[in-house]
């Protein structure tokens, strides 16, 4: 399974920022998804609480997804893979792709 994370394939749910490329296979960064991640980040690091967090997504109108209310336990979750460094390898992943020095199949 590392092998196709590596090569920026989809290996089981695709997380939160990210969305499946047109062939299927791959991933790449979701515009929306990832400006929803910066805004998630910056409130925690003013020192804003899930719950606040949660509010203040709802109250600017973004959605999860599933285009549900944002609740502290999608904040959580989310907050939890960045702090066990999941998002970090996926960014190194993404990275990567960007500069070329992962071939992604033609789309």
């Amino acid at each position: 399974m590392s092998h196709k994370r590596t090569k920026g394939e989809r290996v089981g749910n695709i997380q939160f920022g990210y969305r499946l490329c047109a062939d299927g296979k791959h991933v790449e960064p979701d515009p929306s998804q990832q400006a929803v991640l910066d805004e998630i980040r910056r409130l925690r690091q003013s020192g804003h609480t899930l719950r606040g967090i949660a509010a203040a997504l709802n109250h600017r109108g973004h959605r999860t997804r599933r285009r549900s209310a944002w609740r502290l336990e999608h904040v959580a979750r989310i907050t939890k893979q960045v702090a066990t460094g999941r998002r970090t390898f996926f960014r190194s992943v993404v990275k990567s792709l960007q500069a070329g020095v992962v071939q992604v199949a033609a789309r």
